[in-house]
């Protein structure tokens, strides 16, 4: 099943680190990238990873503000004041400094809480006057936001998105290692083409100087010596194809891990390929009935469903919670208040003790009804049970998709590992039907074009073989990335 196609970014990585796998972009290179060492260096440079990085960090960086919204709140107001005023012909002159500390507190139930104290101190008409008020106000909706889930649905919301993120970049991680890996691959089987066509170009230029030497003794006739000519032409030909090939997957590997350096590295290939498939094949599976199970386990576009199945139900929660009907319970409470400081005692009628007592309240009940939001709201609530309805059709069309495609993917397996098989057998038998061919023309017991159309034969055999044993590779690879194993399998021995 491929799924390669989804290339959006989600997360493994916490800030400049991805779950203890990165490697830091100041340490020494490796002299000979292994395939361990091209999967490290893809995880610290590749843009796609280090993008997603950045995203994530974003994503907490929104989430804790969001979660920060039912932190209390404190704020410090202050203002100084010189009035001066004509009352009744006569100068008013007023020097006050008003300090306002407030404390402002939401909960998740929706009730809102807000403390201010107010500080005074000033003069007025020559008389020093001072002041000290608390004032507190509770307000709790009745109808509206009772529920905390209702109130916290942003943050829960938040969540979600950044959990769908999380996994779509550990996809987008899997399918990155999962290309390296086959590219890396594709490389090895590159580099034993150019092998495999310098041993058939040295044998070419054998097979020419020991006819060669039959025809200076007179044991083969002249005209044999353009065909063996040919076969050096031929194999110099294909062996420069194997070279330009081996150069096209290098540049393909070292892209795809986004290589920054001037010097292309050098590829060892500590393992061969047979070993990666019998690797693979130690925990093959056969039934597909298991196998579909571990599949809907693993996969992560049905986990992301699941994700937005409830992002889209909350949403739906929300829609039916707008009642009509807004009413609030609100109480306010004071005690203190600005007031004269009489002393020393005076006998101005105008200046009184106290301005105003303390210990005043009010309580309010607000309610607040809007005359065409009905319709509306039944259209909020209608639109959002059809996204519900079409995200559920969605995910059941997804699942026999997916089911499908898994179904196909194991065929797929068994006719790899088949095609495999047999190109093995026929590399056999193309081997040994040629050296035969040469024996019987050493003693001159077949003519020298059935060794040609033998060798041609042998030379497809192989050529048939390398390419089965890559596809076949692939296909496995494909099918441990879909079982959610290839990076665990590939990782293992990373620290």
């Amino acid at each position: 099943m491929e799924r390669l196609s989804c290339w959006i970014v989600c997360s493994f990585l916490s800030y400049s680190c991805l779950s203890g796998l990165c490697v830091s972009q100041a340490q020494a290179l490796p002299t000979a990238l292994e395939l361990k060492d091209a999967i490290h260096y893809a995880i610290s440079h590749h843009p796609l990873l280090q993008i997603a990085t950045i995203d994530k960090n974003l994503r907490l960086q929104d989430l804790m503000i969001l979660q920060r919204q039912f932190d209390p709140e404190i704020v410090l107001n202050a203002r100084a004041t010189v009035q001066n005023e004509d009352y009744f012909h006569e100068s008013f002159i007023e020097k006050k400094l008003h300090t306002y500390p407030s404390l402002r507190m939401k909960t998740p139930y929706g009730t809102q809480i807000d403390v201010s104290t107010e500080q005074n101190i000033g003069y007025e008409k020559d008389h020093r006057s001072k002041g000290t008020a608390m004032h507190i106000v509770i307000e709790q909706p009745l109808l509206r936001g009772r529920a905390k889930r209702v109130n916290t649905l942003v943050i829960e919301d938040a969540k979600i998105m950044n959990d769908i993120q999380d996994l779509l970049f550990s996809q987008t991680l899997d399918q990155i290692i999962y290309q390296i890996i086959v590219q890396y691959r594709t490389l090895q089987l590159a580099s034993n083409n150019m092998i495999l066509h310098e041993k058939w170009l040295n044998q070419a230029k054998v097979f020419y100087d020991n006819l060669e030497a039959k025809v200076d003794l007179g044991r083969q006739p002249v005209c044999d010596l353009p065909a063996a000519s040919f076969q050096i032409q031929q194999a110099a030909a294909r062996l420069r194809e194997a070279e330009i090939e081996y150069q096209s997957a290098l540049r393909k590997l070292l892209l795809l891990i986004n290589w920054g350096e001037k010097e292309a590295p050098e590829i060892p290939f500590s393992s061969e390929l047979s070993e990666d498939i019998q690797k693979m094949n130690q925990e093959d599976i056969t039934d597909r009935q298991i196998y579909l199970q571990r599949l809907m386990q693993n996969d992560i576009q049905s986990k992301i469903y699941q994700l937005n199945h409830k992002k889209l139900e909350q949403q739906l929660f929300l829609a039916k919670d707008q009642q009509e009907i807004d009413l609030k319970l609100r109480g306010e409470w004071t005690t203190g208040r600005y007031h004269i400081d009489n002393s020393p005692p005076t006998t101005d009628p105008d200046l009184f003790p106290f301005v105003h007592q303390s210990g005043n309240y009010a309580a309010h009940l607000l309610m607040s009804i809007p005359l065409k939001s009905k319709q509306e709201r039944n259209q909020k609530i209608s639109q959002a049970k059809m996204a519900l309805l079409k995200h559920e059709i969605e995910y059941t069309n997804y699942l026999k998709e997916l089911e499908d495609n898994a179904q196909q993917l194991l065929d797929q397996v068994e006719v790899k590992k088949q095609q495999y098989r047999l190109s093995q057998v026929s590399l056999k038998l193309s081997e040994q039907q040629y050296e035969s061919a040469l024996l019987k023309l050493e003693a001159d017991r077949v003519a020298l074009f059935e060794v040609d159309v033998l060798r041609e034969k042998f030379y497809e055999a192989q050529i048939a073989f390398d390419a089965a044993k890559i596809s076949y590779f692939n296909t496995m690879a494909n099918r441990d990335l879909s079982l959610g194993v290839l990076t665990k399998r590939w990782l293992i021995d990373i620290k």
